[in-house]
């Protein structure tokens, strides 16, 4: 029988998180800068949200509008002006350290996911568990 692998061992521990009064330029400049797709929301250091790249392109302008000077000076506005609070997902689904692979994988498929933060009791983050993680987890088995 396989060893149980816990998220703990896969799970990437320097989470770079957004605050609630952060603004959408903040995000894009996050995304760009540190190649994430996924940012949670931290509040008084307790995960509240979570904003997906998914969740970026939902309020991003057409690109036939975006490639003119209005349409990106009227998107630099939105960024500006939107704060994170307002699109992220709310109280997004989150797991403890201890859970298996097995059941994160399970969570993320049956719910199409792309990651999952990791929280302890308190839900203080910890940790996120991306989609990217799990496929080198399983390379690494059969390595």
């Amino acid at each position: 029988m396989p060893k149980t692998t816990m998220i703990s061992e896969i799970m990437s521990r320097n989470v770079i998180y957004l605050n609630e009064e952060d603004n959408l330029t903040r995000i894009v400049e996050g995304m760009k800068r540190y190649n994430l797709r996924h940012l949670p929301v931290v509040s008084e250091g307790k995960l509240v949200g979570l904003i997906s790249h998914r969740d970026m392109l939902k309020l991003a302008t057409s690109s036939l509008v975006s490639d003119s000077a209005v349409g990106k000076a009227m998107q630099e506005e939105l960024n500006e002006r939107t704060e994170v609070e307002k699109v992220m997902t709310k109280n997004p689904t989150a797991i403890r350290p201890e859970t298996t692979v097995r059941d994160a994988a399970q969570i993320m498929l049956e719910n199409k996911f792309g990651c999952l933060p990791v929280v302890t009791e308190d839900m203080t983050i910890v940790g996120i568990v991306t989609e990217y993680d799990l496929l080198k987890f399983l390379i690494d088995s059969y390595s």
